[in-house]
């Protein structure tokens, strides 16, 4: 069952590999984890950490969609590159 009282994180990066790594973390510290961008409108998070290098929608163009749909939006970029 799931408590919908718990903080609702949305984690958006290409890699699925650090979504998984990420939403795993973030599950242990007791928060519920989303990974669609698309779900922004209904789920409404507490919170997002979104990758910065995507390839199909870059991480400033989906901060900018987020910030179209709710400018009090918590967003943490990420970059997962070695550079």
């Amino acid at each position: 069952m799931v408590n919908h009282d718990t903080r609702l994180i949305l984690v958006v990066d290409d890699s699925v590999f650090i979504r998984k790594k990420y939403s795993d973390l973030l599950v242990k510290a007791g928060y519920r984890v989303t990974e669609a961008l698309a779900k922004y409108v209904d789920e409404k998070p507490d919170g997002v950490l979104l990758g910065i290098g995507m390839p199909r929608m870059g991480g400033i163009h989906a901060l900018h969609a987020i910030r179209r749909i709710d400018l009090s939006a918590k967003v943490v970029i990420i970059s997962t590159m070695g550079q």
